[in-house]
Parts: C-alpha cells; structure tokens; sequence
C-alpha cells in the first residue's frame, strides 16, 4: 500500500489563482471571482489527509521554476498535481524525461480545469508550440511519459474539468483509505464519481419546485462524468 501521509505535491505552479486574478484578467465578479481559489481547496483537503505533505506551489512570493519541480518530484512515493490545465503544459516533457521516478508509485493528476487568467495565459503558449509539443501534453501520452520514467499508477482526466470538481474527486479518493476493506485505486476513482446522497435529495427537493423540464435536465447530470478520470499502469495499488 501507499502511504497517503507522504505524498509530494504540486499546486497552482503559475499562480493563477491568485485573489482577484480572475478580475484582473477581464472577468465579471462572478462565481468564479468568489469561489475558493485552489490553494483554499488544496490546504483543506491537506488539513484533513496530509498534513506532512511536501512540494511546491506558486505563491506572491513567486512560481516554481522547471528545476524547483523536478527536485520535488526526485524520490517522491506518490505524487499528486492539482492546478489548472495540462499537467505537461506547466512542467514539460523535458523535465519529466531527465528524472528518475522509479520510487514514485502513484500520480494523480487533478488538472484540465480553467479559468480567465489560466485561459489566456495558455494560448499564449499554446501559440508558440509545434504540433508535436502540443500532441505530447495529452492524456495518453502524459500517463506513458511518466510510465517510461517508473511511475508505476496514473491518474489523469481526459477532458475538462473544474476545480471544485478535482477537489471532491480527491477527497472521494483519498477517503479509501483507512477503511476496514481496502479499496485499490482504480476502485477509488471510479467510486469517486458516485453521486453524493445528500446533494440528490437536496437537488430533488428543489427539482420538484421547479418546472418539469428543468427536473428533467439537472438529473440527468454531465452525461460522461463516470468516464473522466482514467487510471493507467497498475490498477491494484491503494492508499495505506
């Protein structure tokens, strides 16, 4: 089993999430502009299963380098990413490619969320990469890349997600563990997308004020939500 105590993290690597970031890139103050930024969400989700994690995150103080990354990642156990966008558009193939992670048993890769500033700032450098970069950054072959350096489980959503959404996955996840049946990764994701019992009464209560039409649409939900997150490489793994 993994210990969960001793994951190494990496959070909101270009700080894009900083308070107001949202505004100062052209938003409306929206929801987005006032939910919890993802450092918020990740200290809540380190408060209650992690509290001797280790990594980086970006911050005022300024933004982990290429390098800073790497010596994060060199010996991590499990590695977990929760940020905005793909994982190898913030921490290239070319650094992944030059360490060993054969120690690594485990990365979970919370990304593919967005918002204005991440938007804006990744079709700048969208704009700047070949095909073939661009081509390297996806699901399949971020999960192969990390495979061929050692990692022995990935986990990486395959299309859009949002932040709120990642944090629940996250928790869901790292809630297996420490239960009397121990529950292997690949168990854990797919469980993670379970609808929560008390959201389906409380959207049912409202649903029932509304018109039926609209009943009709929130119960239907996001159409492919249970197929999102894929777990490639060893499927048994699990959370001590």
């Amino acid at each position: 089993a993994i210990p969960a105590t001793e994951m190494t993290y990496m959070v909101d690597l270009r700080y894009e999430e900083a308070p107001g970031a949202a505004l100062e890139a052209g938003a409306e103050e929206d929801a987005e502009a006032t939910s919890p930024s993802l450092t918020t969400r990740f200290e809540e989700l380190k408060s209650q299963f992690g509290s001797n994690w280790s990594g980086v995150m970006g911050s005022l103080d300024g933004i982990p380098g290429e390098g800073e990354c790497q010596r994060a990642m060199i010996g991590a156990k499990s590695l977990l990413y929760y940020g905005h966008g793909r994982f190898l558009s913030y921490v290239p193939p070319s650094a992944i490619a030059c360490v060993d992670l054969s120690a690594c048993r485990l990365a979970i890769l919370a990304g593919n969320s967005v918002n204005e500033a991440s938007h804006k700032k990744q079709d700048r450098l969208d704009g700047r990469k070949t095909r073939e970069e661009l081509a390297l950054e996806n699901p399949y072959k971020t999960a192969a890349l990390l495979s061929l350096r050692g990692v022995n489980t990935v986990v990486v959503p395959t299309y859009s997600c949002t932040a709120a959404g990642n944090a629940k996955t996250l928790a869901s996840v790292l809630s297996a563990r420490g239960t009397e049946d121990v529950v292997d990764i690949s168990t854990a994701v797919w469980k993670s997308s379970d609808p929560d019992p008390e959201e389906e009464a409380e959207a049912a209560a409202e649903g029932e004020a509304g018109e039926e039409g609209e009943v009709a649409d929130e119960a239907s939900g996001p159409p492919f939500s249970k197929f999102n997150f894929v777990v490639y490489g060893l499927p048994s793994v699990s959370f001590a």
